[in-house]
């Protein structure tokens, strides 16, 4: 487990003032669900809450390795100490009776803001959250037109109707009452072949709100990197040409949050820490960010940010039915909050979350849409390539069907789909490999799927 290392204070009051005066530089566990710091077997709070001893000014202990190359831990702890004691530290509350730690450095007061205290003020005073950009005018209500949008998403997806009813209710409730305190948020939970990123595809193009669709991480062959919630505000800013107002007032839509969970003890951290921010997003906080030189500061608490992830459960299987459904076999079974932070999403974000929707598995007839629109699964680029060859690939619907079936079946899983694929066309593309110019025509059928030695192969006529 990391450690952090933090400064313990202890509580002295004056003349009806509570002073916190630093004693020890610890190392110790954070635990992030409590917001609490244990050190020498003692759990602490933050000085925010007002107990007798607290925590504050919490890091990493690489970081503070870092800080002091090449000097004793001892010695590196006395000097931030004896730093830390040329500053005061008061608690108070402010108008709001929210309590706040003022620090007085050099004769010039401010309010203490760091991490810690965020996540304090974020559990147990969520309603009197305010800074500076909250007195900024409240919105205009936004003209949204419902109907067009559910008939455009409608038309190419047949399915999901409650839960596309839900989410669009939700959009126009929410950006038509900004007066709504709550977190606006809204987590979408489907497997990776429903048609979560096509709903929000269609709602961007029939919709006068900004939509930024975009993943928690970044895949580029074999690299997967974190795409962080300062990378995403950039990327918001830049589509709305660095308007600020019409980026505060739109739409963050957020995929493969299932990717980031504490429950990877090596990344545990890493996305503990990326699960902060989004629990900084979603309850409306400020960020400030650099583009080229420039600061930006962003007042989030207008947006709607829509997190969307794979974590599945369905109700007991029923036997797949031959032929095409619009209905599904399977619907989602109801999950509760609990189930989410057994999946390794934090307690904060969890409770922060407003809405939580689980799309239905995909029925037989979405699986085959699917198969033949992804431009990059190996059908269609097996498809292109043959016919850069002057060979026609010939899929019969037959073929199409039997792997919607077997996926069906068997559950989504990222890659399946190329897998059934690539195994089917082996035989097949080993003889054409062998005899290029032979041939002008392959024709895969049902029986393919099963057993890869049965295919076509047209000759070309001489």
């Amino acid at each position: 487990m990391n450690k952090d290392y933090a400064i313990i204070f202890q509580k002295f009051e004056h003349e009806e003032v509570e002073y916190y005066l630093p004693i020890d530089v610890a190392e110790g566990i954070y635990l992030e669900k409590n917001n609490t710091f244990t050190a020498h077997n003692v759990t602490l709070k933050h000085i925010v809450a007002g107990e007798d001893y607290g925590y504050c000014n919490r890091e990493n202990i690489t970081a503070l390795i870092n800080k002091h190359k090449y000097m004793p831990m001892f010695i590196a702890k006395k000097i931030i100490l004896n730093e830390l004691r040329k500053t005061t530290y008061v608690r108070t509350v402010n108008e709001k009776n929210m309590p706040i730690i003022l620090f007085q450095e050099k004769e010039e007061g401010n309010i203490l803001m760091e991490e810690d205290i965020a996540n304090y003020y974020i559990r147990y005073f969520p309603e009197v959250i305010t800074y500076e950009n909250s007195e900024k005018e409240t919105p205009q209500n936004i003209a949204i037109d419902i109907n067009k949008i559910y008939s455009e998403i409608k038309k190419k997806i047949p399915n999901q109707d409650n839960h596309i009813k839900e989410i669009l209710s939700i959009i126009w409730r929410d950006f038509n009452n900004y007066q709504n305190i709550k977190s606006r948020s809204i987590l979408i939970n489907g497997e990776k072949s429903s048609p979560k990123k096509e709903i929000f595809n269609i709602i961007e193009d029939n919709i006068n709100i900004p939509v930024l669709n975009t993943s928690a991480i970044n895949k580029y062959k074999n690299n997967v990197t974190l795409n962080t919630v300062n990378d995403i505000l950039i990327s918001l800013l830049k589509k709305c040409n660095y308007d600020i107002k019409k980026a505060e007032t739109s739409i963050i839509v957020m995929d493969d949050i299932d990717t980031i969970t504490i429950l990877d003890q090596n990344d545990a951290r890493l996305f503990g820490e990326y699960q902060t921010d989004l629990i900084r997003l979603i309850n409306g906080l400020p960020f400030t960010i650099e583009i080229d030189g420039d600061s930006y500061t962003i007042d989030t608490s207008k947006m709607l940010v829509v997190l969307m992830g794979d974590f599945m459960k369905y109700e007991e299987e029923i036997p797949t039915i031959k032929g095409f459904s619009n209905t599904s076999n399977n619907q989602s079974k109801q999950l509760t909050r609990i189930y989410y932070l057994n999946e390794g999403l934090l307690e904060d974000l969890v409770i922060s979350i407003q809405n939580i929707i689980e799309l239905d598995k995909p029925t037989t007839k979405e699986y085959i849409a699917n198969i033949n629109k992804d431009e990059d699964n190996s059908l269609n680029i097996s498809k292109k390539f043959l016919e850069s060859l002057n060979i026609r690939l010939t899929v019969e619907e037959t073929a199409i069907k039997r792997i919607s079936e077997v996926i069906e079946k068997n559950g989504y899983t990222e890659g399946q789909i190329n897998e059934i694929i690539d195994k089917a066309l082996a035989l097949a593309a080993f003889e054409i490999a062998t005899n290029p110019n032979t041939y002008e025509e392959l024709i895969i059928s049902e029986d393919t799927i099963s057993d890869n030695s049965k295919y076509k192969l047209i000759k070309r006529k001489k």
